[in-house]
């Protein structure tokens, strides 16, 4: 891409891999505690990367790479429900409690979706809800934005 011109990209981190429900369905036992190998590996990947950010801007001349973080405002919305309204953040709203993703979230299947998709950080089992959405866009615009100016 930079040798066809683009010269301002963004790049966003991995999510928290061991935290999303299906991690915690099919490796976080009975429990369903997150899963720490899963997560571990996605905070050594966005260390790499944010690193490998750094050297393109660094050697790529008129280039602009944001490393947009969008691990750590998760994790925070996962491990700190409560204090941001949210009833569940373990399981997906949608969903039969098992595998809550794709086929299994429809209308034919809505006696398996919560009454309330709000009161949970998961829409299903490996995307946030629409409020969680917007509370880690809400805080990534008010971490970036200085950034942002600069490109």
């Amino acid at each position: 891409m930079y040798e066809l011109g683009a010269r301002k990209f963004a790049c966003l981190s991995l999510i928290p891999l061991g935290y999303l429900p299906i991690s915690r369905t099919f490796g976080g036992g009975f429990q369903r505690n997150s899963v720490d190998w899963l997560t571990q590996a996605a905070v050594k990947f966005n260390s790499k990367l944010e690193h490998e950010l750094n050297h393109l801007n660094s050697n790529l001349p008129g280039t602009r790479i944001l490393y947009i973080d969008i691990y750590n405002p998760l994790v925070d919305l996962i491990q700190n429900h409560k204090k941001y309204g949210f009833e569940d953040s373990s399981h997906g709203c949608c969903g039969t409690g098992l595998i809550e993703l794709n086929y299994g979230c429809n209308e034919l299947l809505s006696s398996f979706t919560c009454c309330n998709s709000s009161s949970h950080v998961f829409w299903d089992a490996g995307h946030p809800s629409e409020r969680a959405y917007r509370m880690i866009i809400s805080q990534l615009v008010h971490n970036i934005s200085h950034q942002l100016l600069d490109i």
